[in-house]
């Protein structure tokens, strides 16, 4: 079998072998690996000599390493294999085996990997000669020198991986993997950690002037088990003497070239015993005895650090890692600070220690390099949150802390303005802008932290930059690059959040507190300077940006309203692609707030954009090619524009049925804007073929429609609070023929590019039509739910229903009444489709959730009559039929939670009267549902009793069924609901079908039964709901 292995995969991975010949080779290998004895084939191809090819030994050494993880070797295999390798490894990496070629790298690894898995089940018990058997490899011959670099190096990699198997933080471990990993910790610290770690400084002090690749080793087995092995063994002195050696070496010392990745070694193992888990006052002490500050204050001094940090030889890499050692060493006294568990001294001393640390701190913030940035800002977040606590406690901030402030906001105040060499809106540059504005973030997270600290000195020092910015340009806007103007917008937008106060920064009338002052005053200096006419694309979108978030600030001072809306008239005009879709939808948030204020000007602003609502859909075969092209924040595409016009529909909508205009004029203004519409849907309805992009063109001419009819009117059918907003009878007229066309266009061009756009039409013609909608519901039903609609779809127009039921329910119930079987029947075509994967099994669940949502609107809406009257009786067996399935399935848990909602809602509307009042006066929930008491249905009683009781059970008895699943839990809750309606419906009928029927059937003690039943006449619904969880558990 040996030659048949090797022969598979070496025609596996041949790129010259024969695909046919490839594929049976694949599946050859596929069956050794799940073959229990091919292990043996494997082992002997592994480790032979001569030596197999490299893909062969890898190949086979992962076929053995399958095995060994996945438990299918017994202790007697695992022992043949350990014999095998170790016998391998003594020949080829001992001082012996020099005359032996070496092993590939990738072949190490894998032989590194198996020997670990071995190690994990053997080691306890079988293999307790294990760390002396490869300590063993890196000597020579006839002496203890740790001379042997192949044996040094695999034993160094094996302590790696031994780390990475049983003590790595980052792979999740449960169960009997976690207690045999704790386990394994355990024996590695009794047994043979101190003659590890004896090795492992032997190995680093024979090889730190001969071997980077042996030192940097050294160097990641001491930062990694110093996580979980007693300090003392690493605070060696001679340990650590060679430690700072190589943090302090200069490159003339380096052996091999790779000084800047050995010393980055050496400090990030310093950072991981800093972090080790200790006592605070132990903490405190290890920072001390290690003098981290010094080590830092040293490393920034350097030339590469100090001298070249603004060249272009600046060793930024160095710089990241000395950053995170910085970080580590602050959070660290900060955490030690915060814990109150220091005395007094030590209490001083770490306050001494973080305020010497600062400095390094800001030193790090600042660089150039956003990475390196990024690196201290953890700590600084930490620092400022620990003096927020201790102002909170003290009531006031030590001077040593508060003069620091300063420091701090103007180091992160620099860190937002943008680099010299960056050009904004730049395609090329759109990877570096997304990082730049996660570092933003991350720096107004700061900023906002020193203002909950010192809100005095965050205004001053804001107020200040940008006052001193305004000024500078007002004095010679050519002096003043984009980039400044940028910072002092920047500075403006994020106050808002920084100084985040109750109430907000405005009243109705004037601005708030001091806050609120100085965002009025730098708002009326950025309006009087005509900002909004500097050049620069990215000055002009955040002009808009700050007047759209400070738009209380105009509602109070609207003398600058009609400037201001000259400039967005303007800037919406512009032509550059980043700022044209992002603007319209600004302005859109403009308009519709400020459109009480606007009064005659609503018009005049509908005549000036009028060039922009011409829609020039493009052809979606073309789009790919645009795509390559394009960002998201700049797509030139015309589909990118087609959708951003709907900004400008709406926004014409708000302007056009602005206060101050008549109901005719209103509907006049409708009509001009809608006529062209119209008339392209004409159009594209009268091509005899229907193109991709004729399609197109009717998906945004109906989506348009929409829009406008959402920007007319956000009155929803219903709602108390929007009822004042009701559509004026004019406009309704106009929005009906527009409803008309679409139905039109649907009826002639039925897809899915337009049956999307006439659903979103459809959900915003309702707040311009009213109950008028209602009458062509039939069309649109069958417009949107077509043949080859999805589940999607349906879920959809579900939601719609939804929403009509809700807000018509006096006015639908005869037109539902009507409608209700066949729309049924096309949910349940779509209910029965067979998933053909996750995606469609996705749909599905959504589509059942939508149907038993459906079914809730029209109970909790008096609509349940519907159901059972003459027109639908015969689908409500089927309705009880899908909606009990649904009930059963432990596969779909929130569906089944659903479903038993919806049967306890039909127990409250067709059950009758409750026969046994309920304990708890104040549950209705589970009782009445607060649901007016409807005249009990025919045969529902019997139903609940002989398939609504047995149905409770049905789920929690599935095998399927996991009790402790938080889902469960919830269905559970809703199952207990039923329960507690059932009975307050039945009454003693019920516990008798309990008790002869439902509990004999389930074979429950006569204890648990009383138990059960007690509960249930006894609890309330909250604890009976807990009780029947731990019942089913128990059970």
């Amino acid at each position: 079998m040996d030659s048949q292995i090797e022969n598979a995969i070496e025609i596996a991975y041949s790129p010259s072998s024969d695909p046919t010949l490839k594929l049976q080779a694949i599946e050859f290998i596929s069956n050794a690996r799940a073959d229990a004895s091919a292990y043996e084939s494997c082992l002997q191809l592994a480790t032979r000599i001569p030596k197999a090819s490299d893909v062969v030994r890898s190949t086979c050494l992962d076929i053995i390493n399958s095995a060994i993880n996945d438990g299918r070797l017994d202790v007697a295999s695992l022992s043949f294999v350990k014999d095998s390798i170790l016998a391998y490894t003594r020949q080829t990496y001992s001082s012996a085996g020099s005359s032996v070629s070496q092993d590939s790298r990738n072949v190490q690894n894998k032989i590194a990997q198996t020997i670990t898995y071995l190690f994990v089940y053997l080691y306890a018990q079988e293999w307790l000669t294990f760390f002396d058997d490869f300590i063993g490899l890196t000597i020579v011959d006839g002496n203890n020198v740790r001379a042997n670099l192949p044996g040094v190096v695999l034993f160094l990699r094996l302590l790696g991986s031994i780390h990475d198997e049983i003590a790595d933080v980052l792979i999740f471990r449960e169960g009997s993997a976690s207690k045999r990993a704790a386990d394994l910790k355990d024996f590695i610290r009794d047994r043979d950690a101190p003659k590890v770690i004896a090795t492992v400084y032997e190995i680093f002090s024979y090889w730190r002037d001969q071997s980077d690749e042996a030192v940097q080793l050294c160097l990641r087995v001491i930062g990694s088990w110093v996580s979980w092995v007693d300090i003392s063994l690493i605070l060696d002195e001679k340990l650590m003497e060679l430690l700072f050696t190589i943090i302090g070496r200069t490159p003339v010392e380096s052996q091999d070239g790779n000084e800047d990745q050995t010393r980055d070694a050496a400090i990030g193992t310093l950072t991981e015993i800093i972090t080790k888990k200790m006592p605070p006052q132990d903490k405190l002490d290890l920072i001390q005895y290690l003098n981290v500050g010094g080590i830092v204050s040293r490393l920034v001094s350097i030339p590469a650090l100090n001298d070249l940090q603004r060249s272009a030889t600046y060793d930024h890499e160095l710089a990241e890692t000395t950053a995170r050692l910085t970080n580590a060493a602050a959070e660290e006294v900060v955490r030690t600070l915060d814990s109150g568990k220091l005395d007094t001294d030590k209490e001083d001393s770490g306050r001494g220690i973080l305020v010497a640390f600062m400095p390094h701190l800001l030193r790090f913030f600042s660089d150039e390099f956003d990475e390196v940035s990024l690196t201290v800002v953890p700590a600084l977040t930490d620092v400022l949150t620990f003096f927020r606590k201790e102002l909170q406690r003290q009531g006031s901030l030590r001077a040593q802390y508060s003069t620091l402030l300063p420091s701090i906001l103007h180091a992160a105040t620099e860190k937002l303005r943008y680099d010299e060499s960056y050009e904004w809106g730049d395609q090329l540059t759109g990877t570096d802008e997304a990082e730049f504005e996660e570092l933003r973030k991350r720096v107004h997270v700061v900023q906002n932290s020193i203002a909950a600290i010192d809100k005095e000195l965050y205004c001053q020092t804001i107020a200040e930059l940008v006052s001193g910015i305004f000024a500078k340009y007002r004095n010679s806007p050519s002096m003043v690059s984009w980039r400044e103007l940028e910072l002092a917008l920047d500075q403006m937008f994020a106050m808002s959040e920084a100084l985040g106060q109750k109430g907000g920064l405005f009243s109705k009338e004037k601005p708030i507190g001091e806050a609120g002052m100085m965002v009025n005053m730098l708002m009326t200096q950025l309006l009087d300077l005509d900002i909004a006419s500097h050049p620069h694309p990215c000055i002009q979108l955040n002009y808009m940006e700050m007047c759209v978030r400070y738009i209380q600030f105009l509602e109070i001072e609207q003398q600058h309203i009609p400037k201001t809306l000259g400039y967005f008239l303007r800037i919406i005009h512009t032509d550059h692609p980043r700022v044209r879709t992002r603007s319209w939808y600004l302005f859109l948030k403009f308009v519709k707030q400020l459109r009480n204020q606007l009064g005659d000007l609503a018009i005049k602003v509908v005549d000036h954009i009028s060039d922009l609502l011409v829609i020039h859909a493009e052809d979606p075969e073309n789009k790919d090619e645009m795509d390559d092209s394009s960002t998201e924040d700049g797509d030139q595409s015309g589909d990118a524009t087609a959708k951003g016009q709907l900004y400008l529909f709406e926004a014409v909508g708000c302007l056009s049925s602005s206060p101050a205009n008549s109901a005719e004029k209103q509907a006049a203004y409708a009509r001009s804007i809608m006529v062209p519409l119209l008339l392209d849907l004409e159009k594209q309805i009268s091509l005899g073929k229907h193109t991709g992009r004729s399609i197109m063109q009717a998906h945004y001419t109906v989506m348009s429609l929409g829009a406008l009819a959402r920007g007319y009117s956000d009155w929803m059918p219903g709602v108390s609070s929007t009822a004042h907003r009701a559509p004026a009878v004019d406009v309704a007229n106009e929005f009906e023929r527009a409803a008309e066309a679409i139905l039109v266009t649907l009826e002639q061009m039925n897809n899915e590019q337009v049956r999307e756009a006439a659903r979103s039409a459809f959900s915003r013609l309702i707040g311009v039509l009213g109950p008028r909608i209602l009458s062509s519901l039939p069309r649109w039903i069958s417009g949107l739910l077509s043949s080859d609609s999805s589940m999607e779809d349906i879920s959809t127009f579900l939601k719609l229903l939804d929403q009509l039921l809700f807000g018509f329910k006096t006015e639908i119930s005869g037109i539902l009444d009507s409608l209700l079987a066949p729309l049924l029947e096309r949910v349940y075509a779509s209910l029965a489709t067979e998933p053909s994967g996750t995606d469609t099994l996705i749909e599905l669940g959504d589509l059942r959730r939508e149907y038993l949502n459906f079914i809730l609107a029209i109970l909790n809406n008096d609509l349940g009559a519907v159901l059972v009257g003459p027109t639908n009786q015969h689908k409500f067996e089927e309705v009880l039929s899908t909606i009990s399935d649904y009930a059963r399935s432990p596969l779909d848990l929130p569906t089944a939670k659903l479903a038993f909602t919806t049967l306890t809602k039909m127990c409250n509307v067709w059950g009758g009267p409750d026969v046994i009042t309920p304990s708890e006066v104040t549950s209705k929930k589970a009782t009445t549902n607060n649901t007016p008491i409807a005249s009990e249905l025919p045969g529902f009683h019997t139903y609940m009793i002989e398939n609504l009781s047995p149905l409770c059970w049905a789920l929690p008895s599935d095998p399927r069924f996991r009790g402790d699943d938080a889902q469960a839990r919830l269905a559970l809750g809703e199952i207990a609901s039923l329960m507690k309606t059932l009975y307050a419906k039945t009454g003693d009928q019920y516990l008798l079908h309990l008790q002869t029927v439902i509990f004999p059937g389930l074979g429950s003690e006569q204890g648990s039964v009383d138990d059960f039943i007690n509960a249930l006449k006894n609890l309330d619904t909250r604890k009976f709901r807990q009780f029947v969880s731990k019942f089913v558990q128990r059970q």
